[in-house]
């Protein structure tokens, strides 16, 4: 009897990685040249059209419903062209794995902020490869489509841990999961019931499937009640749960964190009645008052460095993990400073500071306001919102002026001319 070569052949089509950024970079070429900002404007087209419920997500877009309307949106247009300017950034480090993992976890972690869920990422994915295999057409292969499959899977999962590492920053019982944590094999299905972890008896160790780590928890839940994940988180739509292998329910699922708290789950050795009776009284030892919190001066801060004639790239990330920090507070005050004047400028009208906040986070326009003979305005320049105390928006003069995803090397400066400026080091805080 012959040989069977039909799994040679389908092995053989399979691409290395050299092979799959080679094709990626070959229709990436095309896309710049020829299409560059309608493949932009069509995948907001696509999105909003194919997935409404996702028009949440931007504030502006709960009334876009027409393509018409998508298209002659201005916002739509500058969030195009930022979503454009990220996979150009992508495709560009597209061999350097760790600076695109970077780039990605800390979109995933900008993305979290806005209430945006691991799932939502797969919604961008295939929207961007039907707008991929629309613009390019016969250019766009079954090679092609399976080098960017393969990307658009990387960024969907980096963007995906992006947002559980803010989640984890933002409190959402993670840390009550690692302090619960225990040993546990690490198989797609345990083959036994999962070892004892703690001194209740309805606490087991399970599986966590993106991480290979134990985690210890209360099991006594019905199966019918746990959504199946496919052995990673993103499919995972409640933010609160972490997919893991339940022996119980002979599949992956996605297993609520709440449930492995240490309240639920104490340790062995440890009396569950005592660890309940210890966390009450933790609780009303009244150190912690609202004087106290009411005195704490907390601060949102951006500072990165810039160099002369460099175009920023980890400083726009940075910027834009910093504005969407910067939630409603009651600030008191907004000081721009840096290597050229190191006590900078200070607003402390807190209107003002409150708008300028509200409308770096939510991309909208202010100003410009003047006030203490600076005149404060916030406003798109390039690919991103620039903060700026010259009344212009985009301009080449001499003040205070934060731009850093503007794309080229104009990124502003502190005290000084604000395009093609000296290297230094430029810092905005809010106080509240």
């Amino acid at each position: 009897m012959g040989c069977n070569l039909s799994r040679v052949a389908n092995a053989s089509s399979l691409l290395t990685a050299e092979q799959s950024h080679l094709l990626v970079r070959d229709n990436w070429t095309d896309v710049c040249n020829k299409c560059y900002e309608e493949v932009g404007i069509s995948f907001m087209v696509r999105i909003f059209q194919d997935y409404p419920q996702l028009r949440k997500l931007w504030i502006f877009a709960a009334n876009l419903e027409k393509e018409e309307e998508i298209r002659n949106n201005a916002q739509v247009r500058y969030h195009a062209a930022k979503i454009m300017y990220t996979l150009n950034e992508i495709i560009n480090n597209i061999d350097d794995y760790d600076k695109r993992r970077h780039i990605l976890e800390s979109l995933g972690q900008i993305h979290f902020m806005y209430d945006v869920q691991p799932a939502y990422f797969q919604a961008a994915k295939s929207s961007m490869e039907h707008v991929l295999n629309s613009v390019l057409g016969k250019n766009f292969t079954d090679r092609h489509k399976q080098a960017w499959t393969y990307l658009f899977q990387q960024i969907v999962v980096d963007l995906g841990r992006g947002v559980e590492q803010q989640a984890v920053l933002a409190g959402y019982g993670v840390e009550d999961t690692t302090s619960s944590s225990c040993g546990c094999c690490p198989a797609p299905w345990c083959p036994t019931r999962a070892e004892s972890c703690s001194s209740n008896v309805d606490c087991e160790c399970l599986w966590m499937t993106v991480t290979g780590d134990g985690m210890c928890a209360d099991t006594v839940i019905s199966c019918s009640n746990l959504a199946p994940c496919q052995s990673d988180n993103l499919t995972c739509s409640e933010i609160n749960t972490v997919c893991v292998n339940n022996t119980r329910c002979n599949r992956p699922v996605c297993f609520p964190l709440a449930r492995a708290q240490t309240q639920r789950c104490p340790p062995k050795g440890t009396s569950t009645t005592t660890s309940r009776t210890t966390t009450t009284t933790t609780t009303t030892i009244p150190r912690i008052t609202t004087t106290v919190s009411a005195q704490r001066i907390n601060t949102i801060t951006y500072s990165q460095n810039f160099t002369v004639s460099g175009t920023p790239s980890d400083q726009c990330t940075a910027w834009e993990v910093f504005r969407a920090q910067l939630i409603a507070q009651p600030y008191t005050s907004m000081t721009m400073k840096g290597t050229n004047n190191a006590v900078g400028i200070t607003l402390t009208n807190a209107t003002v500071v409150a708008a300028i906040a509200q409308a770096l986070r939510t991309n909208t326009t202010y100003g410009p306001v003047s006030l203490d003979l600076y005149s404060w305005a916030v406003g798109v320049c390039g690919s991103g919102y620039e903060v700026t105390s010259t009344g212009s928006i985009c301009a080449c003069n001499t003040g205070y002026t934060i731009r850093p995803c503007i794309g080229n090397w104009n990124w502003g400066a502190i005290d000084g001319y604000t395009c093609s400026a000296s290297s230094q080091t430029m810092t905005l805080i809010f106080q509240y």
